[in-house]
């Protein structure tokens, strides 16, 4: 099982809080969020005050944590879908070479469809 005190550790690092401005926005003192970040599972009521700060799922960060995957942050899913997207366009630009040395081979065909 993941650690889950590191994993909202790493959460809200990525979402560019550290300790003094999350216990600002959350009311609660550091210790209680370094405690937070040193729990090895954190109950749901505790969570939830993170998840809505921090825009994540709670259901999913349980289950990351039992399997050991992480969640996506949305600056990794954006990286995510422009990597898929540049793989798109590079498939739709060989695909038309393709096409076009097609129409250079038979320059007829063109006309008989």
């Amino acid at each position: 099982m993941e650690h889950q005190g590191r994993k909202l550790r790493s959460m809200a690092a990525a979402k560019g809080f550290n300790i003094k401005q999350l216990s600002e926005r959350l009311d609660i003192t550091r210790v209680a969020v370094e405690r937070n970040f040193k729990a090895e599972s954190i109950s749901r009521k505790v969570l939830m005050k993170y998840a809505s700060l921090l825009d994540f799922d709670i259901d999913e960060f349980y289950e990351g944590t039992n399997e050991g995957s992480a969640i996506i942050t949305n600056e990794q899913n954006d990286s995510i879908v422009i990597e898929l997207y540049k793989k798109l366009l590079k498939e739709k630009d060989e695909r038309i070479k393709l096409l076009e040395s097609q129409v250079r081979f038979f320059p007829n065909a063109a006309q008989l469809v």
